[in-house]
């Protein structure tokens, strides 16, 4: 029988961690080992009972939300294997480098150094990689970034899925269905579960709201699914306009065409073609250049922000993880004995659960 404690994600938007166990044979794993974003960032409770006790850690992707406390995992006394995809350790690096820069963390400075990332080859998809007698697991692509997976986690003779962050409809990458139908224990993403929203409404009022040729336009994005979306989007639409990247968003870019299998068919053409095309240059000051449409996470002089994630402008909000009718998708194709809904506010969780049909509730399903 598996076992679940909450560390983070259950009606909060962020601080995803979860622990696992295996009651018959003791073995414990942590799901992602993520913090609140904010300022102050909010972490898990974790102890060093908890740290020195796991196994395994798995990691969906590199979303600060969902690997953000690992170094505090490590100060508390972890020293196991850290799963994650290939595609997702390649973006550790600078990730590790903004560890070290922060200040006042629950944590020693380096702490994320000692960390021992494991990934594993696009080559293992769709086959079961054994650990232990009692411990295996299964992945594919969940369409929310780079890297982004889910799992199919083998526990003796029990399983469960765990969703990760995903998105069914991404414009750049692959989202696979589980090739497993049956868990005791199913944690599903609900990020938007309290709405139906359509990527492309929120793509046309985008591209509207960009349609002067001599304005110069700031689309607010890190590296994403979402930013990747967006970004492909403008550059087909208006083939005659210049756009700037910043530096992090084109080196993004690049890792994506490295692991062209995350991508969707013929994603990898146009990626490759809008690298290569004179009219995308990357942002080098703090003041717009030229007119033309920025993409920045940085405040830039001489340009309009399109407010793409503010309650006040949902015309322009653009989905990055499942709504009401895509966790009604993903339910008709799974039966769990438990159900978690996880990265739900509690407005939009009460929203879900309220509109979800019963007869998706398969085998006496329970909500958290």
């Amino acid at each position: 029988m598996i076992s679940m404690q909450i560390l983070g994600g259950f009606q909060e938007y962020g601080k995803n961690c979860f622990l696992i166990e295996h009651q018959e044979t003791g073995t414990r794993i942590m799901l992602d080992c993520g913090v609140q974003n904010g300022q102050p960032e909010v972490y898990p409770p974790l102890t060093p009972e908890i740290a020195q006790s796991l196994d395994a850690v798995f990691l969906s992707h590199v979303h600060n939300d969902h690997v953000g406390a690992l170094p505090l995992l490590a100060d508390k006394g972890y020293e196991g294997p850290i799963w994650l995809s290939e595609a997702s350790y390649v973006q550790i690096g600078p990730i590790q480098q903004r560890w070290k820069q922060k200040s006042a963390v629950p944590y020693q400075a380096g702490a994320g150094d000692t960390l021992h990332f494991t990934p594993f080859s696009p080559a293992t998809k769709g086959q079961r990689i054994i650990m232990t007698d009692n411990l295996s697991f299964e992945w594919g692509h969940s369409g929310h970034m780079l890297g982004s997976v889910w799992y199919i986690i083998h526990l003796g003779g029990t399983s469960l899925f765990y969703s990760g962050d995903m998105v069914l409809d991404s414009v750049t990458f692959q989202t696979e269905t589980p090739t497993q139908s049956s868990f005791q224990l199913a944690i599903i993403d609900s990020g938007h579960g309290g709405q139906v929203t359509s990527c492309q409404a929120s793509e046309q009022a985008l591209l509207k709201a960009l349609e002067n040729p001599d304005g110069s336009y700031r689309i607010p994005v890190s590296p994403s699914g979402k930013a990747c979306d967006l970004i492909l989007t403008v550059y087909q639409r208006f083939p005659d306009r210049r756009l700037f990247l910043d530096p992090a968003l084109r080196e993004h870019l690049s890792d994506c065409l490295s692991y062209a299998a995350n991508l969707r068919p013929g994603m990898k053409e146009q990626l490759t073609n809008l690298l290569a095309d004179g009219r995308i240059a990357c942002i080098t000051s703090d003041q717009a250049s030229a007119s033309g449409i920025y993409f920045t996470n940085r405040r830039l002089e001489g340009t309009k922000m399109i407010p793409i994630d503010s309650p006040a402008h949902p015309e322009f909000f653009y989905k990055a993880h499942p709504d009401l009718k895509d966790v009604e998708k993903l339910l008709g194709g799974i039966q769990a004995e438990q159900l978690v809904f996880f990265h739900s506010k509690p407005k939009d969780f009460t929203k879900l659960i309220a509109h979800i049909p019963k007869k998706l509730i398969l085998n006496g399903g329970v909500y958290l």
